[in-house]
């Protein structure tokens, strides 16, 4: 028998797991989210504080709107390998957000690093 850790937090569910890509690996808790029609979903904080979105081949973009009506800008890409516990997926597709407070603060860091 194969066990997996599951960790409860808020009433969320959650698994560890280890993105992989060429001699980069990144553990973190990936939420278990069934309304979700892909494989992965990266959020934008951890695609930019891990430096992901260089490493990534983006092979597509999308725009949605959320529930508030803001504008998400997704990207999709191949990762190379995933780990949860014992188990390897190879070439998972993944998509990540650029959600519209990362873009607003984007917009507003470009606006006041040129004023003088």
């Amino acid at each position: 028998m194969i066990q997996i850790q599951l960790d409860y937090e808020n009433g969320f569910m959650f698994i560890p797991a280890t993105v992989i890509i060429d001699s980069i690996q990144v553990e973190d808790k990936f939420l278990i989210y069934t309304g979700y029609s892909k494989s992965l979903l990266l959020d934008d904080s951890f695609v930019a504080s891990n430096s992901l979105s260089e490493q990534l081949e983006v092979t597509s973009e999308s725009e949605l709107k959320d529930s508030f009506g803001n504008m998400l800008k997704t990207k999709s890409a191949l990762l190379p390998q995933f780990k949860i516990g014992a188990f390897s997926f190879d070439n998972v597709k993944v998509s990540f957000l650029r959600s519209a407070q990362s873009t607003k603060d984007e917009c507003l860091k470009n606006k006041y690093s040129k004023t003088v």
